[in-house]
C-alpha cells in the first residue's frame, strides 16, 4: 500500500494543538525550503527541541518523501504538521492567535540568542540559496541573524534552525518556563 507516512492537519488545529501543550508554543514555518534532507532535518530538530509542530507550504517546498522521512529519524511521524496554501495568510492567522513572527536572515539586526523568546513563536526558515521571500520576510515581526566567525557566509538551513530552536529551549529552561 502507498501512503504518505505523514498525516496534515488544518493551521487552526495545529495552533490549537500548541497551546494545549505548552503557554508559549513554538512552531517552524518553511519558506521556499525544497531539499528533502532539509525538510527532514528541520524536523528532527523541531521535534527534539520540544517546540509543537511544523508548517509546510503545499507550493514551492519540498515534499515529505521517504528520504525526508528517513532523515528525520521518525520525527516527521511524531509532529504535528499543517500544510498550507499561501503562507502569507497562514502568519496573519498565527498572529491573530498571539504568536510573533521570527524569521531568519543573515543581515538581520537581532542575534539569536537576544532574549525575545518569551511568548508564543513561529520561526521561519528561508530557503537554502535565497533565504525568505520578500513578502514572508514583510510580515515577520523581527528577523534574527546567527553571527558566523568563519569564512564561509551561512549555515545551512536546518542547522540554523536547529541553532535558534535548542537557543529558545536554553533560555526557557534557564528562565523556568
Amino acid at each position: 500500500a502507498l501512503m504518505s507516512p505523514v498525516e496534515s492537519i488544518d493551521i487552526r488545529e495545529l495552533i490549537e494543538l500548541a497551546f494545549k501543550t505548552s503557554k508559549n508554543p513554538v512552531l517552524v514555518a518553511l519558506d521556499g525550503v525544497t531539499d528533502p534532507h532539509n525538510l527532514g532535518a528541520i524536523a528532527r530538530s523541531v521535534e527534539c527541541s520540544g517546540a509543537q509542530g511544523m508548517i509546510l507550504p503545499l507550493h514551492n517546498s519540498a515534499p515529505v518523501t521517504p528520504v525526508a522521512v528517513k532523515t528525520s529519524a521518525g520525527a516527521l511521524e511524531h509532529l504535528p504538521i499543517a500544510k498550507v496554501g499561501n503562507l502569507v495568510q497562514t502568519i496573519e492567522i498565527l498572529k491573530e492567535a498571539g504568536f510573533w513572527i521570527a524569521g531568519t536572515a543573515g543581515e538581520a539586526e537581532t542575534s539569536y540568542d537576544a532574549n525575545v523568546y518569551d511568548r508564543p513563536m513561529v520561526i521561519i526558515t528561508g530557503s537554502e540559496g535565497e533565504g525568505m521571500r520578500p513578502s514572508t520576510r514583510k510580515h515577520c515581526d523581527m528577523l534574527l541573524r546567527i553571527p558566523l566567525a568563519g569564512r564561509v557566509s551561512s549555515l545551512n538551513a536546518s542547522v540554523a534552525t536547529a541553532v535558534i530552536l535548542f537557543e529558545i529551549a536554553r533560555q526557557r529552561k534557564n528562565n523556568g518556563n
